[in-house]
């Protein structure tokens, strides 16, 4: 889970918006409609992209910290939390 927090609340949620706005745009769709992945898309995309790293290290930090409050009341509940997984010291 502290993977997809990470790529979702990091990677997605925060270049979403970027992407659809250069998507919109930008002249580099083809006849197709289909989005052409140049040098230039890219170059426009990266502060975004850059942005999203600490974004989603935040939220996955915040779930960690979550999750190793909750690791007793998990355990006995039967989920499967990382903290659960591999223990306190863990990290």
């Amino acid at each position: 889970g502290d993977i997809f927090v990470f790529l979702y609340f990091g990677m997605v949620a925060t270049m979403a918006v970027p992407y659809l706005v250069l998507r919109k745009t930008s002249l580099i769709e083809n006849e197709e409609n289909a989005i052409m992945w140049d040098s230039t898309f890219v170059e426009r995309l990266m502060p975004a992209f850059l942005v999203s790293l600490p974004v989603g290290f935040l939220a996955t930090g915040i779930i960690v910290v979550n999750n190793l409050r909750d690791r007793t009341t998990d355990q006995v509940a039967g989920k499967r939390t990382t903290a659960v997984r591999f223990g306190e010291t863990f990290g």
